[in-house]
């Protein structure tokens, strides 16, 4: 059986979306929350951008690759992948 909070970590990761995946130019977010504080790490764990308040992220200087980005709000702190083209 899965904790209850492990279950309630894995239904926040799930309300909060990034899309399109894979990007060109501008990277959204939705959620629960209108704005989110962003950190956005290469693979390599170097930190390429960080912003707060945001629900859209200009990635169109960005080198094609992955990445990672650490989305938080009030209630909640997750981390996807996405990939630049």
């Amino acid at each position: 059986h899965l904790s209850l909070r492990r279950q309630r970590q894995m239904c926040i990761r799930d309300r909060i979306k990034i899309f399109p995946n894979p990007v060109k130019n501008s990277l959204y977010i939705s959620g629960d929350s209108s704005n989110y504080n962003i950190k956005i790490y290469s693979l390599l764990g170097q930190l390429v951008m960080a912003a707060s308040n945001v629900g859209e992220v200009d990635v169109s200087s960005f080198t094609k690759g992955v990445y990672l980005i650490k989305i938080s709000n009030e209630n909640s702190t997750t981390t996807k992948r996405f990939i630049k083209l």
